[in-house]
């Protein structure tokens, strides 16, 4: 394939997961099986070893701290998924980007050759989705540790110019929630609400202080004045408006992360 003639890739390897699988009986690929199992004896040709030491010393280093941290089964996979990425990197147009979809097994160290590949200027985003809305079964009740329950699609640029459109991935709001921005102007719709009633202006009894005799209640907002004196006034905040205008790209939608992998 030439250079630089695609704009989009997508791929999903194996994970390393250091099992065999089959497909069901009812699959369209009955009776096929994989093995994603890794060996630096048996998966790694010394071809690969020469152009990535020769050509590409970011990723050598990836590989041989996996090797040292992990163990060699790692390194193998890393070696085995670095040569088909930097093909993939070969192929991409400079307006291209790539979608690498792992788990948690080799996650990370799939960022690290990820970085070394592409720079990590170029990373995008690390898109986290949720395979099942099932929660634990059988064993895994058992289990010390949190279920396994996501994977993530690793999102790179190729370059800087990386096409990216957002609109693509926003959806209409739902009915009703644009009523309350009555008013609008050339950055575009808002509504004024007091500027005190928002999460953050939340009692915090641990910063209330009594003053000249007087502690505030909870909800009573102040505000400090230096006097003329050098002594420290207050004066009650009451019904200052605050601004709030909504995202407007564009102005009828919003993004929505969990269907826009969809």
């Amino acid at each position: 394939m030439n250079t630089g003639t695609v704009n989009l890739i997508a791929t999903d390897p194996p994970f390393n997961k250091g099992r065999d699988f089959h497909a069901t009986p009812d699959s369209t690929a009955k009776d096929a099986r994989f093995q994603d199992r890794w060996r630096w004896d048996e998966d790694v040709h010394d071809d690969w070893l020469v152009a990535i030491q020769r050509d590409q010393p970011e990723v050598w280093a990836v590989i041989t701290a996996a090797k040292t941290a992990y163990g060699d089964d790692m390194a193998a996979y890393l070696c085995w998924l670095g040569v088909r990425i930097l093909e993939m990197h070969r192929v991409l147009a400079g307006d291209g980007s790539l979608y690498l979809h792992l788990d948690d097994t080799a996650g990370a160290w799939g960022k690290c050759l990820l970085d070394a590949i592409f720079g990590r200027s170029n990373f995008r985003n690390a898109v986290v989705w949720k395979r099942t809305r099932r929660g634990f079964k059988g064993s895994q009740f058992k289990a010390k540790r949190y279920n396994s329950n996501t994977d993530t699609i690793l999102f790179y640029g190729k370059t800087a110019d990386a096409f990216f459109d957002q609109t693509r991935v926003l959806e209409p709001y739902e009915p009703g929630y644009m009523d309350s921005f009555r008013f609008r102007d050339d950055t575009g719709p808002y509504y004024l609400d007091l500027a005190y009633n928002r999460p953050s202006a939340s009692p915090r009894p641990n910063l209330c202080y009594e003053y000249r005799g007087f502690t505030p209640p909870p909800s009573f907002r102040l505000e400090s004045r230096l006097g003329d004196d050098g002594s420290v006034g207050r004066r009650r905040r009451t019904g200052n408006r605050a601004r709030r205008t909504v995202a407007q790209n564009p102005p009828e939608s919003r993004a929505h992360p969990q269907r826009a992998m969809g």
